[in-house]
Order: C-alpha cells, then structure tokens, then sequence
C-alpha cells in the first residue's frame, strides 16, 4: 500500500510540475534573446520532466518486483522465530505457551489444543529443523 501512495504522489508532483510554467513563457519579450532563453528553458523543463517521468516507470518497476507481501511476512516470521527459538521449542515440548502462540498468531495458524497437541507430538522433528523447514513444518502439520 505505501508503494502505490508513493508511486501516486510522484506521479502527482509530476503532473503538477508539467502544468506550471514560469512567468517568463507567457511574457510578450521582443528581444530575441529572450526567446531563446525561455525556448532554452522549455525544451531543458521538457527533458527534466521527461527523464522524471522515465525514472518514476523504473522506481515503480523495481518497488512491484521487490518483496512480496508474502516474503514480507515469512522474513518477519524467521526473524521471531531466530530471535525466541528456544523459548518456542520450550512451548513446543510443554504444548503450549506465549512464544509458540505468537508464532502461530504471527502466521495465521490455529492455536487450538488439537493443533499445540499436534506440535507437541512432531517436537523431535521440528527442534532439528532449520528455522525456514521449522516453519514450513509447522504449516503442514495443520
């Protein structure tokens, strides 16, 4: 959602710049030194814009190719899951508890005692696992 704020707001500023022409363009100068300079200065206004408007498509195209909503999510649940690991294998071998709950929170899974039943049974498994199999685990046991 910020990426589509920012992309709208640059395209915006750029709209707006593109409608805004100095003084000097409407001026009835009859030096012609003057033209000159304020053709100068459009054509430089229309490449600014221009390289503006080439650089907003390149930002925009590399802000959609970037992380996913999903990666997003799995690398906030690695960075829990790294940071409390054995406060959650702890939970894991009780069937319950705060750490592993969040987890579960965090990734959209039941915290039902069917399902904490479920992990406490596969805990040999998972504490062997690595953190990325651990949560990849955890998905399918439900």
């Amino acid at each position: 959602m910020k990426k589509i704020f920012i992309i709208l707001t640059t395209f915006s500023i750029l709209l707006l710049a593109k409608s805004v022409e100095p003084k000097v363009m409407h001026a009835q100068d009859r030096h012609e030194n003057r033209y000159e300079e304020s053709s100068t200065y459009r054509d430089t206004q229309d490449e600014i814009l221009s390289s503006s408007a080439e650089i907003t498509v390149q930002i925009s195209t590399i802000v959609s190719t970037e992380m996913t909503e999903s990666d997003y999510q799995n690398n906030a649940h690695l960075s829990y899951l790294k940071k409390n690991r054995i406060e959650i294998t702890e939970d894991i071998a009780k069937g319950e508890g705060e750490h592993l709950e969040t987890l579960l929170v965090m990734m959209q899974l039941e915290k039902t005692d069917t399902f904490l039943t479920k992990i406490q049974s596969n805990f040999e498994t998972l504490i062997n696992l690595d953190h990325q199999k651990f949560l990849n685990r955890l998905k399918l046991i439900v």
